[in-house]
Parts: structure tokens; sequence; C-alpha cells
């Protein structure tokens, strides 16, 4: 029901080595710059050799970090789950879109609350609602009268996540 793991691999992966080659290249263009203009000679004069590591350093630092946030994010759109949880049908009352969206890579993805009525196998029947970040596609699934399978936690009856195994 939701994006592949491999997509997620594949994207933050191209991600990095495109952020590394960007780097390398702009890097590549002050060095050269600075050393025809002789500009890289003053700045070796007044901060020394280690001037040029602390640049570097900062800029694969930079790189890093937008690659750990993609990472953070992509790992986001993962749909919650419980482990333990036990089977259940939710039917829709109602949907809305929470505020939140973002695009990966060529997805759009929607942060959005379904309302429902879960009811278990023993004939128990409970309101609850379920936040999820879903693909733009199936963010239109959801109206009311749907049924899809759950699971809830039998602790906590209000904890409820849509059940992947059965999609």
């Amino acid at each position: 029901m939701m994006e592949n793991n491999n997509f997620s691999k594949k994207f933050t992966n191209t991600s990095l080595l495109m952020g590394l080659g960007i780097g390398a290249v702009a890097l590549g263009s002050i060095y050269f710059t600075m050393k025809e203009t002789g500009i890289g000679d003053t700045i070796n004069q007044i901060f020394g050799g280690s001037f040029w590591f602390i640049v570097i350093g900062f800029v694969i630092f930079i790189i890093l970090l937008i690659y750990i946030l993609q990472r953070w994010i992509l790992g986001s759109l993962k749909p919650a789950d419980i482990p333990n949880g036990l089977p259940a049908t939710a039917t829709v009352i109602k949907s809305y879109q929470a505020g939140m969206s973002m695009r990966a890579g060529a997805n759009q993805f929607y942060s959005i609350v379904i309302e429902v009525n879960v009811t278990n196998p023993q004939g128990e029947t409970w309101p609850t609602k379920i936040e999820q970040m879903l693909p733009i596609t199936q963010v239109g699934i959801f109206q009311p009268g749907v049924q899809f399978a759950v699971k809830y936690d039998p602790n906590n009856k209000s904890k409820v996540v849509i059940d992947q195994t059965k999609h």
C-alpha cells in the first residue's frame, strides 16, 4: 500500500551521489578560480593550509546532513505497525487532509485523518481516528462507507493502524 522500500534506497543513494558530485564540482571550480587569480595564496597566508580542510569538511558535513534528513523524512513515510495487534475491520465515517504534504521524488504524499468505526471479530465496535501519510493516488480511496482491514492494540483500542499484510 505504501511506497516500495527499494525506491527509498535508490532515491537516497542517488541524492547522496548527486550531492557529492555537485560538491566536488563546486569545490573544484572554486579551487581552480582561486589558483589562477592568486587569491588562494592570499588565503593560505592569512588562514594557513588547514583552511581548505575546514572548507572541504564543512561541505561534506552539509551533504551528509542533507542525506540523513532525507532518510529520516522517507522513514516517516513508512506505515505504522502494531506488531502484536489484533485484526479488525474499519468502516470509514469521514476522511480529511491533516494539513501536511511532502514530495519524495516524483511522488506526492499527504497526511490524512480517517475517522472510522472499528469492529473486532467478537462484534465490539468503537470509533477512533487513524492518521497516516498516504500517496496522492490513495487519498481518495477512504470514502465514507468503505471497509478495510486494520490492527488494533488490545490494551489501547484507540491505537489502530491499517493492516499492511492484507493489501
